[in-house]
């Protein structure tokens, strides 16, 4: 046997022997982080609950929930010892819990009229159990119902909706939801305290849906209705621009010097100038004009002139026609 191989062994066992062995690390305590974001409210005639299990424990280390307490009660839970208060309490059921947000809906039935307040913890699968999470409160109300006969109407502005006003003061409000162009889902476009709502961002000939849901937020009632049913609205621009003001003429050697004030139409495509020679019909002189003035220069001496000016946007909707003006060159 060669020397190398009879120090190999050697050498293994000094290394073993001067090796540090620190020391012991306590066992984990397995016990989760607190639940968080626990939130309730009411859609229609259903208690819609939710809230987030974590995914780590006080020790850091990842989570594997065991079971999930969910809380509800008329009794208000006291500031600290909820566990007597969930002894008493209605327990409600949350089934495969995993970390992230969970999402439970239930029937208000037996709760409505009645202020809820309501608590969860979660354990891990050694049966450790967190802190309770912050309580949450909820006023149950008879369900609202989603508003009726809604009516839109196409402006210049956009798409304009109104439905009927509810009570006055019984702090009511609306979320306005929408369908746009190429989109699959509704999201709230708009929420407002009155019976309409005004679109503002629809890009005419192109489809939209709506639908209204009633609101009512005022201390511990957080309720909303069923969204109504949705209308559909594909609007069409068929107004035309507000008629250009301010409109001068002024004769020059050879020239009329015409100017006028700017529009304000975002869609404007350009102005469309009028003109008619010693009291003949008025024209159009040219093509659009983009910019606000123009300079006449097919003029001759001692003709009676009149000019008057259009707006027009990019459907070829024009403006009315403002009152001429006149001017004779010299």
């Amino acid at each position: 046997m060669s020397e190398s191989r009879v120090l190999l062994p050697v050498f293994c066992l000094i290394l073993a022997g001067c090796a540090y062995v620190g020391e012991p690390l306590p066992p984990a305590l397995n016990i989760p982080e607190r639940v968080t974001g626990l939130r309730v409210s009411q859609q229609g005639a259903a208690v819609e609950i939710g809230f987030t299990i974590p995914d780590l424990t006080t020790d850091g280390l990842g989570l594997k929930p065991g079971a999930v307490q969910l809380c509800a009660s008329e009794l208000a839970p006291p500031p600290d010892g909820l566990d007597a208060w969930a002894r008493q309490c209605e327990q409600i059921p949350v089934d495969s819990p995993q970390p992230g947000a969970v999402r439970i809906s239930r029937p208000a039935g037996a709760w409505t009229g009645k202020q809820m307040h309501l608590a969860v913890r979660v354990s891990s699968h050694k049966g450790r159990w967190s802190e309770w999470s912050e309580p949450a409160m909820l006023a149950v109300i008879p369900s609202l119902e989603p508003p009726e006969r809604i009516q839109l109407e196409v402006v210049k502005e956009g798409v304009r909706l109104r439905w009927p006003a509810p009570p006055a003061g019984q702090g009511y409000s609306f979320r306005v939801w929408r369908i746009g162009p190429n989109e699959q889902q509704s999201s709230v476009a708009g929420a407002v305290e009155s019976a309409e709502w005004l679109d503002q961002t629809v890009e005419f000939g192109k489809t939209y849906r709506y639908a209204v849901q009633a609101v009512r937020q005022s201390g511990a009632i957080d309720a909303a209705s069923e969204l109504s049913a949705f209308h559909e609205s594909v609007p069409v621009d068929t107004f035309p621009p507000a008629a250009p003001t301010g409109l001068t003429a002024i004769a020059g050697l050879g020239s009329v010097e015409l100017a006028w004030d700017r529009s304000p139409d975002r869609d404007l495509a350009g102005y469309r100038l009028y003109r008619s020679v010693g009291g003949a019909e008025l024209r159009p002189l040219g093509d659009l004009i983009a910019s606000p003035s123009y300079s006449d220069r097919d003029v001759a001496p001692g003709q009676a002139l009149r000019y008057l000016v259009t707006a027009v946007d990019v459907r070829g909707n024009e403006s009315a026609r403002p009152d001429p003006v006149e001017v004779t060159v010299r």
